[in-house]
């Protein structure tokens, strides 16, 4: 069986302590702790705490299956749905109760850090494009029949899809992720 290498142990393990603790709560000793590897490892890989929540940020993206939005098969809405269970889903067996990296990414990284807030950025819209494309398929189909432009809507389903993340993440109730479902796919998303 082939070795993790040093970087990819970093990455993975630094990404549970940055959901757990924040990125401004995470420091380089709780890092290298986590990935069970000495400080200079991590300054081999990586040039600080920024550079790794940016390579974090970019996998997480990659790894989230937003390119499956696009795929013209069965109901685009049904389609969309599945998808953000399915990464909700994941998310919560993987890393526990900690929220979406994006979403806590998006509202606890100082302003100082522009690579990081840019590479948050351009994750939501990756993923807002991918949610618009499958929303302007709904429409050309059928299924959806709310005027907003797709890329408008798009962006609000990922902003409260985000929100109901975060509340959970605070309240401690599954239930608050499975009303938001409910609510957008029976009442707005039709």
């Amino acid at each position: 069986m082939p070795q993790v290498s040093v970087k990819s142990r970093i990455v993975e393990n630094a990404t549970r302590v940055f959901l757990e603790k924040g990125f401004q709560g995470a420091s380089i000793q709780d890092l290298v702790t986590a990935a069970g590897v000495p400080k200079g490892s991590f300054y081999n890989h990586f040039s600080g705490k920024e550079e790794l929540a940016v390579e974090i940020t970019r996998r997480w993206v990659a790894d989230a299956g937003v390119d499956g939005l696009y795929l013209r098969t069965g109901s685009p809405l049904r389609r969309l749905r599945e998808h953000l269970e399915s990464v909700a889903g994941r998310r919560s067996v993987q890393y526990g109760p900690h929220g979406c990296l994006l979403g806590n990414f998006s509202t606890g990284v100082p302003a100082e850090c522009e690579r990081l807030r840019a590479q948050v950025a351009a994750g939501l819209d990756q993923w807002t494009a991918a949610v618009a494309a499958a929303l302007a398929e709904a429409r050309q189909v059928g299924e959806l029949h709310v005027d907003t432009e797709v890329s408008v809507l798009a962006r609000y389903v990922l902003d409260g899809f985000e929100g109901a993340i975060a509340r959970g993440k605070v309240s401690g109730d599954p239930a608050v992720l499975r009303q938001w479902f409910d609510v957008t796919f029976s009442a707005l998303l039709v």
